[in-house]
């Protein structure tokens, strides 16, 4: 039982991994275009971190909500 739970929430650490990626992929094209590569440079990495921010605070909550997978319930 412990490993059918730890593999479901490292399963949803998964899905929390892709949703990022993907999020940070649109907002990357959504950048609008700038005078220089620095300050293009400078928008995207602050579009992605922000983004990254936002999900490494929902992996937290992931991780509290299903006390790091010894609760399947909270994996939902």
């Amino acid at each position: 039982r412990y490993y059918t739970n730890l593999l479901a929430h490292e399963t949803g650490h998964a899905r929390l991994a892709l949703a990022a990626a993907a999020e940070v992929r649109q907002r990357l094209g959504e950048t609008p275009a700038q005078t220089s590569c620095d300050q293009l440079k400078q928008r995207a990495n602050e579009r992605a971190n922000k983004t990254l921010e936002d999900y490494r605070a929902r992996e937290k909550e992931y991780d509290r909500r299903t006390d790091h997978g010894r609760n399947s319930a909270g994996a939902r």
